[in-house]
């Protein structure tokens, strides 16, 4: 899939921004990288729960931990009735929002690959209306859902631009358990990871 140009990108914070709920902050909903790596400025950020939709392997992933020839895999946002994703939702400071979103559809729009999206997350102080990057489950890079030992095997032998893929999947586990946040499936996948490299 060809990149998105970036007059495409603007057009998508454009429309995005147009839903956004009146007089209320930016927010967005960070389950992956952005835990351990955000790139954009924020005010404060406080944990979140989002019903409905669970953390998932089901992206393949060639060039920032992965190549073409030997693809690695790294999360998504998929539609699970009867699961939760916990993360972090980070409110954007207007003075930067501008600047901020371009950086992030950089990052997460760059081919497509996810839908953003405003919906409600759960936080201490109630519930409230994030910008969330669900998996754009018609793009050839959607993966579906891969058994954990078929994932292993692809994430124990992959490194792109970023690094190796274990990594990836290593630091997000890290940052989750020191917030006290719980992901079992993951907590699994890096233990077989671990297994793998003690091998």
């Amino acid at each position: 899939m060809p990149p998105l140009t970036q007059l495409q990108r603007k057009e998508s914070i454009r429309q995005t921004l147009e839903k956004r709920p009146q007089n209320k902050p930016v927010l967005i909903f960070g389950y992956g990288s952005l835990l351990w790596k955000p790139i954009i400025s924020f005010k404060g950020y406080e944990k979140a729960k989002l019903n409905g939709w669970s953390r998932k392997v089901c992206s393949w992933t060639v060039h920032a931990r992965g190549t073409i020839k030997k693809p690695g895999l790294v999360f998504g946002l998929d539609k699970d009735k009867t699961d939760y994703c916990e993360g972090l939702v980070f409110e954007l400071d207007e003075a930067f929002l501008e600047k901020d979103l371009e950086t992030l559809w950089e990052q997460e729009m760059h081919s497509n690959l996810y839908k953003p999206q405003w919906l409600p997350v759960i936080t201490k102080r109630g519930p409230c209306l994030a910008v969330v990057f669900i998996i754009n489950q018609n793009h050839p890079l959607y993966a579906g859902d891969i058994p954990n030992d078929k994932a292993v095997d692809i994430i124990s032998a992959a490194t792109g631009m970023f690094g190796a893929c274990a990594d990836y999947f290593t630091k997000t586990t890290e940052v989750l358990r020191n917030l006290g946040l719980n992901d079992s499936r993951l907590e699994e996948i890096v233990r077989l990871i671990q297994q793998r490299t003690k091998k």
